[in-house]
């Protein structure tokens, strides 16, 4: 599969020093609502992957790759500063070798904007499997929701 070039994107607004953070930081003081620091931040936050996925992984493979929120991110249960775990998942093993150049940009974006990214990049097959040496694959997919990409691949899983 021919990779199509990875366009230039702007950066993306550092989560810590954006007026999305500040919106958030200063509703919990006023109300001291731990249940909306949950879902605005998974709500930022699910915003910026996708702007990173669309711009990198989205852009040179139309087809064949999702990115799915798994673990308390799958749950939209993140707090300040907690890991985001990212699945990127491949619809078959021949993608692994032509992905890394846009996943290595899409880590960076995600990096460059603070966020704590925990990714995993795996194929469906792998996904099906019970791995006695990775059983917290197993465990953060049962929290899993599909974010960008293709939705066939995801539909599969």
């Amino acid at each position: 599969m021919a990779v199509a070039a990875i366009p230039h994107m702007a950066q993306i607004d550092r989560l810590h020093t954006s007026g999305a953070w500040q919106k958030i930081r200063d509703d919990f003081h006023a109300t001291g609502d731990a249940a909306m620091v949950q879902r605005e931040l998974s709500r930022v936050i699910d915003a910026m992957a996708k702007q990173a996925f669309s711009s990198t992984l989205g852009a040179a493979f139309p087809q064949g790759v999702a990115m799915l929120a798994v673990g308390g991110f799958g749950r939209k249960e993140l707090f300040p500063y907690s890991d985001i775990d990212i699945l990127i998942l491949l619809s078959d093993e021949k993608l692994s070798t032509s992905i890394k150049e846009p996943l290595s940009e899409f880590v960076r974006q995600l990096w460059d904007a603070d966020l704590r990214l925990s990714h995993s990049v795996h194929t469906v097959e792998e996904c099906l499997v019970v791995h006695d040496q990775n059983i917290e694959l197993n465990i953060s997919l049962l929290d899993r929701r599909f974010l960008l990409g293709d939705q066939d691949v995801f539909r599969t899983l």
